[in-house]
């Protein structure tokens, strides 16, 4: 280890790494590059909030846009056209999908809104809220050699695992209970 990193991890020691890359002027996870830390799921979460704001992770999966909000959550929203309905209807779809939300060594995903639109009329047929019933769980590995590890999760395991929950659980389900509704 160099003289240059011993001391950047005295400082982390001293005053912490949010303060730490604040003095140093660098992002969060250029600071766990440069040190080579471990990466634990509190760590984690908040690389991949970076890496999506800064759209240095992927921003899109198929036909989702991934994104975040001042409240820290990651949300995953989708205007489908599957054919499940008329061709001008649109199923509008937000689910929050946060990894490692609060700290935890999994990632809770769970549906927001979900909605039928006109895209004809451009006019709102009918509308579920999110909820608890529409609620399941992902995990994996929680702790993580490097930064190219964790970015080699959310790609091989967070986006395809969010995107088949949405898909095969949440859709159907919430298309059942909108119908039921009518």
């Amino acid at each position: 280890m160099n003289k240059r990193t011993e001391k950047i991890l005295e400082l982390i020691d001293e005053i912490g790494l949010w303060k730490t890359k604040e003095l140093l002027g660098i992002s969060l996870t250029k600071l766990v590059k440069l040190v080579d830390l471990k990466i634990h799921p509190g760590l984690a979460g908040d690389i991949i909030m970076e890496g999506i704001n800064n759209e240095t992770l992927p921003t899109m999966y198929k036909e989702f846009t991934i994104e975040t909000n001042m409240d820290g959550v990651v949300y995953w929203e989708g205007k489908l056209n599957t054919g499940h309905f008329l061709p001008h209807v649109n199923e509008d779809i937000s689910v929050m999908a946060t990894p490692f939300w609060d700290n935890e060594s999994y990632t809770p995903v769970e549906s927001n809104w979900y909605s039928l639109t006109d895209s004809k009329k451009n006019t709102l047929i009918a509308e579920i809220e999110g909820g608890g019933e529409y609620f399941e769980t992902i995990s994996d590995k929680v702790f993580f050699d490097s930064v190219e590890d964790l970015y080699n999760w959310y790609e091989k395991f967070y986006l395809p695992n969010v995107y088949d929950i949405i898909m095969d659980n949440f859709l159907p389900n919430l298309r059942q209970d909108i119908m039921e509704d009518d």
